[in-house]
């Protein structure tokens, strides 16, 4: 068997040294003849001797099974073959003695020819067991040093006998950025050493080559041109007394040596600061003697320099020498003196007060080195007291005439505090009293507005209604304004949706304009984040402020609410909202006072549009909590902008990234306005969803586009249509469309946008809308519609009547399927409260459950916890009120059912102790339909999240 040497690991910066060694001694042979098959005809006394058979025990025997393990047998009449087809073989292999030990041999194999013919062969053995142990002992040694060499933290580097580069090590490598192959063969001075340091790296060179070692910290050049800072060690390179050549070791030393460098910076700006600080400094042994001290501490007691303060002690400078042993003493026990105040006299005599700190420094082994310590001069200080204690007399004379002066206006500081409490009651006692019979008056109003009524008690009901809101507005502009006065007006700091708000105060304000030709628009910038932290009532507030004010004084044009991003930071926000009108305006000079507390732009606006002067000057007190501020820009008969900033902090609520509306990208839209405004802000939204539009200004031009459309292969998708136009109005231009003659043009889908769509269900359809929504209309509400309207198509499979109703959608049968399995339980003691409550929820098509006290709504509830999914709480009521109700409740682990207070109580500490006990929510009466609807949204289809 043929066995081919092992592969080394190739070192390529490797150079072997020269061979000189005499070749190893041939071991003896051992001598065998075989037959053709094998069989052993003759062995030589080599052979018997290196495998212990005797000659008897080997002829006639198979050579193969006689000495070839067992495990290489096949392999072996491999070879046998091949001798016995006339090769000569050497080979190296393992065989097996009598004993079963194994030998490692050498083996010539030489075929035997007898008049031409192969008769046989002829085997030579020769044990070469011992010579493969020393090859691998001498193997594992090089790979070894090898090994050794090319893990050395430091670079080694070896010069041949002409000062070339014959072998690094990859740390040299590495630390001057070579490869192995830029190296080898180089004179080192060229490839590291400086220019304006050649000098030297030859001077070294020739001391290891003179055959001396040597030890030196210098520069090098890295190959990229930086400069590193090495320590070498240096030494020639000697075999059998020649020396063959030379090596070096290096170490980086960057870091040391700016450590070094940094220390002895360090040390020149501690001592620059010692001795420039202006507070004494010293350190003084046990006894007193003086080890140094700065240029401060010899001012302060009148020294020179400091070797005339070492001639004496510390001692010496006390005024009472006593004290030095009593101050060792403390240092012993406590180790440290903070502050303490002395008593020493300077070498020219004089009194000098020091006020002092020091500690003891120890040795690890807890043995005292010596006391340091700063000392300051407080001798005019304590003259300056002195010269105080001499007029203490005087100023305790003063103080008693003051004492009686406060002890007076505390008692008149009580008793106005006394009123200002008894006042904020009054106000309290008497909001609770005026809210509950102004909820039955407003709720039942309400109601009954949506009941069959002539003209003239319709409008009698609304005067109801807006006296009865006109009443509310004024109680909580004189609450708010009570606690203005009283320094108290409170604020939250929670996670809320702007936009949300924004929207909500559109639709609050949109039926207080009743028929007049009003838009009212709300624009939301794109930056505003989804959710912010602040007090969402302050800012509704003061939103509603504004846009009611503008409201009281617009007949014609639009009222805008836009709300942008001004500035921001790492965590705060700050936002700029505008409402804009095109009312009436206000005079240049009544600018300033239209925020001042009781005051109105004009006399006669009081008497004719009514309104108490305190909105707008509640509405500046809250910009000024939030930082912010309060202004107007108008022109008479033009309109007025009013301006309000706040900062608000970043939430830490997000909303995900709108995902790209696939029913909508590419989708056509035809959006017909005659307000530009409205169209600008209905484009820009639709832009955002990725759908085409394009803009019409009458209802002339739609037939129009929608036929160019369709002849151009690229019909519109949508027709946004405004209901009130001047031309044609929304209704006109819907039937004409539906009426043409071209099924494509009659098949678009229509949608109608008005400012009014109560009680008119009939006319759209007549009309042929496909849906309708009020303006202005939330993003995600009008994305609803969209998706509806314009995603896949129904399935043939439903049937005439299916189809029939999916053909008008509105924004509130998004919701409708919902609304009827929700179930509420009202606690509410009043029956006029009760039965309102009823009308207005089981109307809008709740279910809904009644409790007349506390104990009896937690006795429902428990009964059947999984039947409720909302709870309104009255707070007052027999038995058990609505606080101790809830905490109950809880107490019992019923935590996810949202719990809202209902209650005539207003104020903050109102609000807050509701929340304390559990409740999620505050609603003040007198309730309203919309702020019901809003509270059952949020909490049941969490549409505020």
């Amino acid at each position: 068997m043929k066995k081919n040497s092992p592969p080394q690991r190739k070192n390529p910066s490797y150079r072997p040294p020269n061979k000189t060694a005499a070749p190893a001694p041939k071991p003896p042979e051992a001598v065998v003849w075989c037959n053709n098959s094998g069989i052993i005809t003759k062995v030589g006394l080599g052979f018997t001797a290196l495998f212990g058979y005797s000659r008897k025990e080997c002829l006639g025997h198979s050579l193969d099974e006689l000495i070839v393990p067992r495990e290489i047998r096949k392999k072996s009449v491999g070879w046998t073959r091949q001798v016995m087809h006339g090769k000569t073989l050497l080979l190296e292999g393992s065989r097996q003695k009598k004993d079963g030990s194994i030998i490692e041999t050498t083996i010539e194999a030489y075929p035997v020819v007898v008049n031409h013919k192969h008769v046989g062969f002829k085997a030579v053995y020769r044990d070469v067991t011992d010579q493969k142990r020393a090859a691998e002992a001498f193997r594992l040694e090089k790979a070894y040093l090898e090994e050794l060499i090319e893990t050395a933290p430091e670079g080694i580097l070896a010069l041949d006998e002409n000062s070339m580069v014959s072998r690094v090590n990859g740390e040299f490598l590495r630390m001057f950025g070579y490869k192995d192959y830029e190296v080898i063969g180089k004179p080192v001075d060229d490839l590291i050493v400086p220019d304006h340091l050649k000098h030297e790296g030859k001077k070294l060179h020739g001391i290891a080559s003179g055959g001396r070692r040597f030890v030196k910290e210098s520069v090098r050049r890295r190959k990229d041109g930086s400069l590193i800072e090495v320590s070498i060690i240096g030494s020639p390179i000697v075999v059998e007394g020649r020396t063959i050549g030379s090596y070096a070791i290096y170490r980086d030393v960057t870091e040391r040596k700016n450590a070094e460098r940094a220390i002895r910076e360090s040390e020149q700006r501690y001592r620059a600061f010692f001795d420039n600080v202006p507070v004494g400094i010293f350190q003084t042994t046990q006894d007193g003697r003086y080890l140094e001290a700065n240029a401060a501490h010899l001012q302060i007691f009148g020294f020179p320099d400091i070797e005339t303060l070492r001639k004496m002690t510390a001692a010496d400078l006390y005024a009472d020498p006593s004290a030095r042993e009593k101050w060792v003493e403390m240092m012993d026990r406590e180790n440290v003196v903070k502050a303490q105040v002395y008593h020493y006299t300077g070498k020219d005599g004089r009194t000098i007060w020091t006020r002092e700190s020091a500690r003891t420094v120890r040795d690890e082994n807890g043995r005292l080195l010596y006391y340091e310590g700063t000392v300051e001069d407080i001798t005019a200080l304590k003259e300056a007291e002195a010269r105080e204690a001499e007029r203490m007399v005087e100023i305790a004379r003063v103080n008693g005439e003051l004492r009686a002066a406060n002890e007076e206006a505390e008692r008149a500081r009580a008793v106005a505090e006394a009123a200002s409490q008894a006042k904020g009651m009054f106000l309290a006692r008497m909001s609770h009293e005026i809210r509950t019979p102004m909820n039955s008056v407003i709720g039942f109003s309400d109601m009954l507005l949506d009941t069959a009524l002539t003209e003239e008690q319709a409008e009698f009901v609304r005067n109801i209604t807006k006296s009865g809101e006109a009443l509310l507005a004024l109680i909580n502009e004189i609450l708010d304004f009570s606690k203005i006065e009283a320094g108290q007006l409170a604020f939250q700091n929670i996670d809320f949706d702007p936009e949300v708000t924004a929207f909500d105060v559109c639709a609050l304000t949109q039926p207080r304009l009743g028929n007049r030709p009003v838009e009212v628009l709300c624009r939301v910038s794109d930056n505003l984040p989804g959710f912010i932290k602040s007090d969402p009532t302050r800012i509704r507030q003061v939103l509603l402020n504004l846009m009611s004010n503008a409201v009281k004084f617009t007949h014609k044009g639009e009222i805008e609410l836009a709300i942008d991003v001004e500035e921001e930071t790492d965590t705060r926000i700050k936002l700029h909202t505008k409402v804009r009108d095109t009312g009436i305006g206000i005079p240049k000079d009544k600018l300033d006072t239209v925020f001042e507390l009781f005051q109105q732009g004009d006399g006669s606006i009081t008497r004719k549009y009514g309104g108490t002067g305190l909105g707008l000057a509640i509405c500046r007190q809250i910009a000024r909590h939030m930082e912010g501020q309060v202004w107007v820009e108008s022109e008479l008969e033009k309109g007025s902008t009013f301006h309000f900033t706040a900062w608000v902090d970043k939430s830490d609520k997000t909303v995900a990234k709108q995902p790209p509306v696939r029913t909508l990208e590419g989708k056509r839209a035809l959006l017909i306005d005659d307000n530009e405004n409205n169209l600008n802000i209905l484009e820009h939204t639709l832009g955002l969803w990725g759908m085409r539009t394009e803009k019409a200004r009458t209802g002339l031009e739609v037939i129009p586009a929608l036929r160019t459309a369709v002849e151009q292969s690229d019909p519109f998708d949508l027709c946004v249509l405004d209901i009130q136009m001047p031309d044609l109005s929304g209704y006109e231009v819907s039937k004409l469309i539906r009426e043409d003659a071209d099924p494509k043009l009659a098949s678009v889908k229509v949608l109608a946008f008005s400012s009014s769509v109560s009680r008119r269900l009939k006319a759209f359809k007549e009309s042929g809308f496909d849906g309708f929504l009020p303006k202005p209309i939330q993003r995600h509400k009008l994305m609803m519609m969209l998706k509806r309207l314009l995603g896949e198509a129904v399935e043939a499979s439903e049937s005439e009547e299916e189809k029939e109703q999916e053909a008008m959608l509105t924004q509130h049968t998004l919701a409708e399927e919902a609304k009827h399995s929700v179930r509420i339980l009202l606690a509410e003691d009043n029956p006029m409260n009760q039965k309102l409550a009823q009308f207005m929820l089981t109307k809008a098509g709740y279910h809904l459950m009644i409790a007349g006290n506390g104990r009896e709504a937690v006795e429902k509830y428990v009964a059947e916890p999984e039947r409720y999914d909302l709870i309104f709480m009255d707070v007052h009521m027999p038995e058990v009120d609505g606080l101790e109700a809830t905490r109950i409740l809880r107490n019992r682990g019923f935590k996810d059912t949202p719990i809202i207070a209902m209650t005539a109580d207003a104020m903050k500490e109102d609000r807050d102790k509701c929340l304390e006990s559990g409740m999620n929510d505050y609603l003040s009466k007198p309730i309203k339909r919309d702020e019901v609807f809003a509270m059952v949204r949020k909490w049941v289809f969490r549409e505020a999240s």
